[in-house]
């Protein structure tokens, strides 16, 4: 009896630990956008005046802009760390580089400490994402789409530290 008893102790001991750690994941989003290749291709653009009613929906289809999503290990105080990156390029050039941090429901392009651009995740599908970013009475919602995209250059990807 006592050995049944220790044996479902470890099993919900350890099953309460799994819950609880996807719980408070601060990058659960990171896994699904660096999947595969991780790449997605921006397919559509939208913006709008959110300060008035009514606004007119300005919508473009960018035809070569694309975020890649991947992890690497960078050697920081004596120490392998990994962190989570992004590029974005746009007509097979690197338009920008940041880290990133990629929750269910927002996706930070991180800045300095404790800044950065803050997306809003809106859809979060397997294949398709959609995400709005608010800025100065400005909206724009962008639509990426999962496609294996050839990097332009050297891949920076790294698959495990």
């Amino acid at each position: 009896m006592s050995k049944l008893f220790f044996a479902l102790s470890v099993f919900f001991l350890i099953s309460s630990c799994t819950k609880f750690n996807a719980i408070n994941d601060d990058n659960e989003l990171l896994g699904r956008l660096s999947s595969g290749s991780g790449t997605w291709r921006v397919v559509k653009i939208e913006t709008w005046d959110a300060t008035v009613t009514n606004p007119t929906v300005t919508t473009t289809n960018p035809s070569d802009a694309f975020y890649h999503f991947y992890l690497k290990t960078k050697y920081i105080s004596g120490t392998d760390v990994q962190l989570d990156y992004v590029d974005f390029f746009k007509n097979q050039s690197l338009d920008f580089h940041s880290t990133i941090s990629a929750q269910e429901e927002r996706v930070v392009f991180e800045g300095l400490v404790g800044s950065g651009t803050v997306w809003t995740v809106i859809k979060n599908e397997r294949k398709e994402q959609v995400w709005l970013y608010i800025w100065d009475g400005q909206v724009t919602q962008i639509t990426l789409k999962r496609e294996d995209i050839k990097i332009p250059g050297a891949p920076i990807t790294e698959t495990g530290g």
